[in-house]
């Protein structure tokens, strides 16, 4: 057998010349071997599978592909649409279609298109293993970024097999992308499609013979980190070649192979010295060898001159090509995604290109993101700036820096050397100029670095000029050093500029550095060679900024444009101040740990993590910045500095506040003896916000030794937004007013009531005046009733009044003829109806042993009733006509009430006029977007009287049926009670605590008047607020609401609980919060028109 042959023949469709030639067994059975393998390899690889977070549910799909190959073989996949065959917008169809034949060398037509409606969007590319390794490497591309057609149009392209493919069958991926460019064929991305198929190169003739290596030419460059390009053209193409690029130092005609460039192109990357060039190529079949011509490539001198870089003609780039401008290098050694450095055209200061560089919120160290300018001698060794301008993309609470550095090389084993650290927090473009210091570093670079690891970091760079340093630079490193509360050391390096005498530095509390006397507090000049100076007099607890420049001779040089701002130590404060905020950085509830910033010398705490407050820049109500507080069920507070005794009576708080959105926010005021939670504290006011900016003046009384003052928000449960502003601790008046919430109206009656008050804030007696008035403000003309009391006295009754009139009450300090408070706040109080009066009654009565007592009353009403009362406050009486005989003897001493009274019961009185009638607000009680529903609703005592109830029972309630929904709400029931409260929390009223006057297994509703009458009549006490509670649940998940009619009130006067599948019971039982898990407990100001059935008329 060792003498057999065989014939092996291959036709070829391309070529017209076919050849026939005999091989030992041997070489058959390894060819054969070969083949095997290399088709084996193909299937035993293991590839990743594409990912897509959305993927072509929206049209982004790699609708058809067709490749005509070699001969008559083809692939055609068409109209497939969005196919999930194998995973998420992937589709393995390996085995769904005969590889395509394609030959070495040769150039192929593909056709692709999409379904979607905007397809040059949609970007395809094809990659083909060829050295089967399982990884589609980037020299395996073949088609990159290609813009689509949309169905039933084709794009066309074509794929060129490189000469050097190995024979075989691989496996080739087509993988379309959604506008994102530069991608690999694994990474994940969100919209997109991707289909793997094989191919099967074919062989090239086998070469014979002396080949030809043609001609190689090079691609010019204009830097030495610029990449540059070998080309081959003329050369021999056949199968059974080798191709072999080789370099030798230049001249030295020493050879070596360059590893992997075995194509008609290479591209070098990296030459440090002057190199040559030369493309070999070799026929294996007759061991024929042929050199091309040697090019040379030779370093280039580095910039000595300035250059200006804009990013004009640089390609615009992404987190996957991250584009940097010829001769620049980016460093990116984060291994990150989404931290990269690119051109874009979003933000350019000039022209239509800027620099982004975008920061991932990772712990990466500094220097990991860096964009390195083009090779210079030695930066020209002190006499060279930057001068760049940067912004950041939009305002926002982070305050990323830059940082200027000299490096030795562009690699990152390169040293860095620190020049200048540079904060940017403006959404606008600012230059900056950085003088660089005498080095033998040959680049500068610019590195995008956190102040807070957590912070997502964005900043746009346009415009850099490297340029002469301007003539008098101002100093670099500027210090402040040895700070205390009244003096500081300042330092700096000595200019790089020529001829500079001396230096003249600017602290400022306010205004640009030369911007004149306003915020100006300390100024000086220093003589060279000093550099450095102490300055005194300053004031604690206060911001400052320092800034200073070079003056050569009678010249001025710039102000520096990287001032220092720092803080004096804080002290006890004395004097007024004011703080807006402005001088605070913006803090962040979501950085790791929380970023709770306040003013210098201000203390933040809080109990839990339910909450938090900052210095916010948005929402504040003048400047750039206000405090900003969240709160769900904790205690947040902003402590004032220390001050002495909080003035002792002569101090006040005056500020803004207000909540964003929402209701139901308080805010308390409250003095501190100490700066944490654990602190005493005494409250000084607690202040119902509004969604309108509103001032508000706390005064500190005289007999506090508390230091401090403080916001304080306290939540129970449930969540309010908070934002103050505009805080000013200044002297107050000497004559202080009357705090609102110490005044008081009693004994109301038809013509008259008491006012009360105290005076917390003046330190000695003053007399006080009462102003009663039912329009216009205090102090104006029209009063119903004007009175100054006695010095020390601190009540006075307000007669003249009219019945059942709704007046205002005003009440201020008088500390002499000329000096007299503001007045305080209005204060409602109501007169009684204009009940009849007595003319006579028993006003007291003895009797001599156990007997019953008989007393009388006359009215000068005749049609008015006489009342008799067991109790003050009782509701119901125990007798009404003229005369009262007692129904038991009385043995012991005891009193009798007496009232007139003009009443009717049963009387429909309506609460509510409102014409609101949509079915979706959870407000009223026919909504049904859950399961099921307790309300509670609070009707203040002076509502019903004002309506006309009163004392008395109450034996049914109406509401006005606008749309049913479902109509029948299960296990329905009505119960009623009293309260203290006149605005609605998140805590309902225990059930327990009231009384169930109507219930109904399943309660049928019909449009019209629906009226509940009462098991057991309500007795109300005429002057008690009222809570009517309604609660059902059809336990399910919700269904079709109703509706009935009702009003908006001014402030929340409706709780509701809600729930899916919980019983009525259950819902009965939840004060606050879910339903054993489901559902919440909330707030409204949503109330339903009220009709209460009951005693309705006039009682003194």
């Amino acid at each position: 057998m060792t003498n057999c042959k065989y014939i092996f023949m291959k036709k070829i469709t391309q070529l017209s010349r076919f050849k026939i030639r005999w091989l030992p067994y041997t070489t058959l059975i390894l060819m054969f071997f070969s083949l095997f393998l290399s088709t084996m390899n193909g299937f035993a690889q293991t590839y990743c599978t594409p990912t897509y977070i959305t993927g072509c549910s929206w049209d982004d799909d790699l609708n058809s592909f067709v490749i005509t190959g070699h001969g008559t073989s083809v692939i055609s996949d068409l109209n497939t649409g969005c196919n999930n065959a194998t995973a998420n917008a992937y589709s393995d169809k390996t085995t769904s279609f005969t590889p395509v034949d394609v030959m070495q060398s040769q150039t192929y037509p593909v056709q692709i298109n999409t379904t979607y409606s905007s397809p040059t969007y949609e970007l395809a590319s094809i990659w083909i293993d060829f050295n089967d390794n399982g990884v589609f490497d980037a020299s395996e591309k073949l088609l990159t970024d290609l813009p689509l057609a949309q169905s039933p149009s084709f794009v066309t392209a074509s794929i060129a097999i490189p000469v050097t493919a190995p024979v075989g069958i691989h496996r080739m991926r087509v993988r379309v992308i959604y506008n994102t460019t530069g991608v690999d064929a694994c990474t994940s991305s969100n919209y997109g499609e991707t289909h793997d198929y094989k191919v099967n190169v074919l062989a090239l003739p086998a070469c014979s013979g002396t080949p030809t290596a043609g001609t190689t030419s090079v691609t010019t460059r204009t830097c030495n980190s610029q990449p540059f390009t070998l080309s081959a053209t003329g050369s021999t193409v056949a199968g059974n070649m080798t191709y072999q690029w080789q370099s030798s130092p230049q001249g030295a005609g020493t050879w070596t192979n360059i590893p992997g460039a075995n194509g008609f192109s290479h591209t070098v990357t990296t030459q440090t010295v002057a190199t040559d060039y030369r493309f070999v190529v070799t026929c294996n079949t007759s061991n024929g060898t042929n050199n091309s011509n040697l090019v040379t490539v030779v370093q280039l001198a580095a910039v000595s001159t300035n250059f200006f870089e804009g990013f004009e003609t640089t390609p615009i780039g992404g987190s996957g090509n991250q584009t940097v401008p010829l001769c620049w290098t980016l460093l990116n050694s984060t291994n990150h995604q989404w931290t990269y450095g690119a051109v874009n055209n979003f933000y350019p200061k000039t022209g239509n290109r800027n620099y982004y560089f975008n920061r991932y919120p990772l712990n990466q160290t500094d220097g990991q993101l860096i964009l390195i300018s083009p090779e210079t001698v030695n930066l020209g060794n002190g006499t060279k700036q930057i001068r760049f301008s940067a912004r950041l993309p939009w305002a926002g609470g982070v305050t990323p820096k830059l940082v200027v550095y000299t490096m030795n090389g562009t690699t990152n084993t390169a040293t860095r050397t620190l020049v200048q650290s540079i904060n940017i927090n403006s959404s606008t473009y600012v230059e900056y100029i950085v003088p660089l210091p005498p080095t033998t570093d040959d680049y500068f670079a610019i590195s995008l670095e956190h102040n807070n690891p957590s912070d997502y970091l964005e900043i746009a760079i346009d415009d850099i000029y490297y340029e002469d340093m301007a003539a008098c630079i101002f100093p670099l490193n500027l210090k402040v050093n040895n700070i205390t509360t009244n003096s500081i050391n300042i330092s700096w390096d000595a200019s790089l500029g020529t001829g500079v005498t001396g230096y003249e530095y600017e602290i400022r509390t306010s205004g640009a550095a030369g911007s004149g006397a306003t915020g100006l507090a300390q100024t000086g000049i220093v003589s060279t060679p000093a550099t450095t100076t102490n300055i005194t007099g300053l004031n604690h607890s206060t911001v400052y900024t320092v800034y200073i420049r070079s003056k050569c001779g009678t010249s001025n040089g710039m102000w520096t444009p990287f001032p220092v701002k720092f803080n004096t130590l804080c002290d006890v404060v004395t004097n007024n101040f004011f703080e807006g905020f402005e001088n605070t950085d913006v803090g962040s509830p979501w950085s790791t740990p929380p970023n709770h910033t306040v003013p210098l010398c201000w203390t933040y705490f809080d109990l839990n993590d339910n909450g938090y407050g900052y210095t916010s820049d948005y929402n504040q109500r003048t400047g750039n910045r206000g405090f900003y507080i969240y709160n769900s069920g904790n205690t947040v507070a902003l402590v004032s500095p220390e001050t002495n005794n909080l003035g002792a009576g002569a101090k006040r708080v005056r500020f803004w506040a207000r909540m964003p959105y929402g209701s139901g926010a308080e805010l308390g005021v409250y003095t501190l003896n100490g700066t944490t939670a654990s602190a005493t504290r005494t409250l000084m006011k607690k202040i119902a916000l509004t969604t309108v900016w509103t001032e508000y003046t706390v005064y500190f009384p005289t007999t506090t030794t508390d230091d401090y003052f403080a916001f304080i928000s306290e939540v129970g449960s449930g969540s309010v937004d908070i934002n103050i502003d505009d805080i000013y601790y200044e002297d107050a008046p000497s004559c202080k007013p009357i705090e609102d919430s110490t005044i008081k109206v009693t004994n109301i009656g038809k013509n008259s009531f008491t006012v009360s008050w105290q005076d917390l804030y003046n330190a000695n007696p003053m007399a006080y005046e009462v102003e009663v008035r039912t329009t216009g403000n205090p102090g104006t003309p029209g009063a119903v009733f004007n009175g100054t009391t006695a010095v020390g006295v601190t009540n006075l009754v307000a007669t003249g009044l009219n019945p059942s009139t709704d007046y205002k009450v005003y009440v201020r300090s008088v500390c002499s003829a000329t000096d007299q408070s503001i007045w305080s706040s209005a204060v409602a109080a109501t007169t009684l109806c204009n009940y009849s009066d007595f003319v006579s009654y028993t006003p007291s009565l003895a009797l001599c042993g156990p007997q019953k007592a008989e007393l009388s009353a006359v009215l000068v009403d005749p049609t008015a009733m006489a009342a008799w009362y067991d109790a003050q406050n009782d509701a119901v009486p125990l007798f009404e006509g003229p005369d009262f005989i007692s129904a038991t003897d009385v043995t012991q001493d005891r009193s009798f009430w007496l009232r007139s009274r003009k009443t009717t019961p049963n009387t429909a009185v309506q609460l509510g006029v409102g014409t609101e009638t949509n079915e979706y607000d959870a407000g009223q009680f026919l909504y049904h977007g859950w399961g099921g529903y307790k309300h509670q609703y609070i009707f203040t005592a002076a509502e019903l009287n004002a309506a006309g109830l009163v004392a008395g029972s109450i034996s049914a309630l109406k509401f006005d049926v606008v749309t049913t929904g479902t109509t029948n709400r299960n296990d329905f029931s009505i119960s009623l009670g009293t309260t203290t409260q006149s605005v609605a929390t998140t805590n309902q009223k225990d059930n327990s605590t009231l009384t169930q006057v109507y219930s109904n297994p399943s309660e049928t509703f019909a449009v019209g008047v629906k009226t509940f009458t009462f098991t057991t009549p309500y007795v109300w006490d005429g002057v008690s607020n009222v809570i009517v509670q309604t609660n059902w649940s059809n336990q399910n998940y919700g269904d079709s609401s109703g509706a009935v009619k009702y009003h908006t009130t001014s402030a929340n006067m409706t709780t509701y609980t809600y729930a899916d599948n919980r019983t009525a019971a259950e819902l009965l039982a939840t004060i606050t919060g879910n339903v054993s898990g489901s559902g919440n407990t909330v707030t409204s100001s949503k109330r339903p028109n009220t009709i209460f059935v009951g005693v309705a008329g006039c009682v003194s």
